[in-house]
């Protein structure tokens, strides 16, 4: 293997097992060897000068987490701004906030609140006028009617 460098750059890096692999085989690299992608899953991308604090893009709330890696959230799917909450938390979707509404809603959601329905197996709800479903079969569950916090969803 080779020397570790701060940066990747494609050169060996510690935890790489002597592969030029960026980011060091899941290993958190200073620097990185990459941008993080604004509006990205984040998934495996390294963080560059983002940390835990994070910040605000638009309404997407940017962060690196706990093993190093670039991660985001659209605050706007839950309706409320993507702000400073405080020195301890950094910034996050400020559900204290004003909620903002979303501007482009799914025409799925014409009728369809945060309580949702069944579509067989499947619940299907509305949260802040984007369209969400999840098939409760793959947990080999029903769907159904729980209560009027959560609305429709997988049952036990």
């Amino acid at each position: 293997g080779g020397e570790p460098v701060a940066g990747g750059g494609g050169e060996p890096v510690a935890g790489g097992g002597g592969e030029p692999v960026a980011g060091g085989g899941g290993e958190p690299v200073a620097g990185g060897g990459g941008e993080p992608v604004a509006g990205g899953s984040g998934e495996g991308e390294p963080c560059g000068d983002l940390d835990y604090f994070g910040r605000c893009n638009g309404s997407i709330v940017e962060w690196c987490n706990e093993e190093g890696f670039f991660e985001s959230y659209d605050c706007s799917l839950v309706g409320f701004p993507c702000e400073l909450i405080g020195d301890e938390i950094g910034y996050d979707c400020n559900d204290g906030g004003e909620p903002i509404e979303n501007p482009n809603p799914d025409p799925e959601c014409e009728g369809l609140d945060f309580l949702g329905r069944c579509n067989g197996t499947i619940a299907e709800w509305c949260e802040n006028g984007t369209f969400q479903s999840y098939d409760c079969a793959e947990e080999g569950l029903p769907c159904a009617y729980i209560d009027e916090e959560v609305g429709y969803f997988c049952v036990e």
